[in-house]
């Protein structure tokens, strides 16, 4: 019946629908909710957890899934703000700052696709099925961001590395 039909579709669409009544109500209780900066804002510092969703939802079409993802982002912060004092001061002295940040920029990001390697490699070559590997893996990435970290907050407070984060690319 159509009744029936309907009450399927709803079922299907009602975390979106609770999302948009959310964000309704926390709208009319707070004028500055709904503003542009705001919204800028939110997508601006969960962006990072769109590309690791993307990469996600590969692997979910694939019909596996990665359990290291959150534990591969943290080796991979710590890493990069470990390494950065050290590493873009070298880089900027050999080939000038623009090309020694982004040379930089680009070993982090090589260093992340390097990680997504090896789990792919777990999976595909040594037919580790892919929740044994990446649950072991998470605590091979949480360790090593652990032991890098020495298990203290690191802070990377240069200009160039924090005007990445609050530039506007899109204007």
């Amino acid at each position: 019946s159509i009744i029936a039909a309907i009450w399927a579709d709803l079922k299907e669409r009602s975390i979106f629908l609770a999302l948009v009544v959310l964000f309704v109500v926390v709208s009319l209780l707070d004028s500055r909710f709904c503003t542009w900066g705001n919204v800028t804002s939110i997508l601006g510092n969960s962006s990072y957890k769109g590309v690791a969703a993307v990469g996600m939802t590969l692997c979910i079409i694939y019909g596996a899934f990665d359990l290291s993802i959150g534990a591969m982002l943290a080796f991979i912060g710590v890493a990069a703000v470990g390494s950065a004092p050290f590493l873009v001061p070298a880089l900027n002295d050999a080939y000038g700052p623009v090309a020694g940040q982004s040379l930089f920029l680009l070993a982090v990001t090589f260093l992340g696709t390097a990680c997504g390697l090896v789990n792919g490699a777990l999976v595909a070559f040594l037919r580790i099925p892919a929740f044994i590997a990446t649950l072991g893996m998470m605590y091979c990435f949480r360790g090593a961001a652990y032991m890098a970290s020495g298990g203290q907050d690191l802070k990377y407070e240069a200009e160039w590395y924090k005007s990445i984060a609050g530039s506007d690319p899109l204007g």
